[in-house]
């Protein structure tokens, strides 16, 4: 199971660094984010994501005459395989 920290690690806890990823732009929730990280974070035998930075990108396109519009979240995020 993989742990989402936005406060990052706790001390705690012995961990070990793996990776930093962003989650890709075109995801339109934050959830869709942090399940994108969850999915990810496995790959690279981590089960902590710490988010460490986090921003939402308002959007606008039109297609056929009809205007669509919504925000986007982007965040970016250590990973950490904790004992």
């Amino acid at each position: 199971m993989v742990r989402i920290e936005e406060n990052g690690i706790p001390s705690t806890k012995n961990c070990t660094y793996k990776a930093q990823m962003s989650c890709p732009q075109g995801l339109f929730v934050a959830n869709d984010c942090y399940d994108w990280h969850k999915r990810t974070a496995t790959k690279y035998d981590a089960n902590t994501v710490v988010i460490t930075s986090s921003r939402k990108v308002a959007t606008l396109s039109i297609a056929n005459n009809v205007a669509f519009g919504g925000e986007q979240t982007t965040s970016l995020a250590d990973y950490y395989d904790c004992k």
